[in-house]
């Protein structure tokens, strides 16, 4: 693969996951004009920043996915500890 499909696969998941770019961005310590540059073809990035890059995307997305995990556990658990069922019954 090269690194525009690879730009593309990367903005696709984070799309998917309603990460604005911004955020990778500032994850990985790049400016969004080098994404830019990337995107367009005019440049390419350095293995280290090209994997800096990569390990970002990964990042914010797994950290996407942890919190929006917590919040539907936490969610589940407020339930609990009310003692409610699934149904809204009394057990």
């Amino acid at each position: 693969m090269n690194i525009i499909d690879e730009i593309y696969t990367i903005e696709r998941r984070l799309r998917l996951a309603r990460i604005p770019l911004q955020e990778l961005y500032r994850a990985a310590g790049i400016n969004g004009s080098t994404w830019t540059r990337w995107r367009t073809n005019k440049t390419s990035p350095r293995l280290t920043t090209w994997t800096d890059v990569q390990r970002a995307a990964e990042k914010v997305i797994i950290e996407k996915a942890s919190r929006a995990a917590e919040q539907q556990i936490g969610g589940n658990d407020s339930h609990a500890r009310r003692g409610s069922t699934r149904f809204g019954a009394e057990p």
